[in-house]
């Protein structure tokens, strides 16, 4: 959840990298905030933002996830 102290959204606003979920998440919250109050808060704003969450989702699954999965199932084998 993006509800993180004052004092560690200090420390991400001088560019350090999230070291928490909570942090990763505030900060995607940020630049979805700042994206909404640019395009202004519409359901097709709102319908693009989901997607865009959706579709990098399963981007990183795809991309770094599958594959992280395949080497541990080489080193640890199968479980089907």
């Amino acid at each position: 959840m993006p509800y993180i102290p004052e004092k560690d959204r200090e420390y991400l606003a001088y560019g350090h990298v999230p070291a928490k979920p909570g942090e990763l998440n505030f900060l995607i919250s940020q630049i979805i905030r700042r994206y909404l109050a640019e395009q202004g808060r519409t359901y097709t704003t709102l319908n693009t933002v989901a997607g865009v969450l959706s579709c990098l989702s399963m981007e990183v699954y795809r991309r770094i996830t599958a594959k992280y999965e395949d080497e541990k199932m080489s080193e640890n084998g199968d479980v089907f």
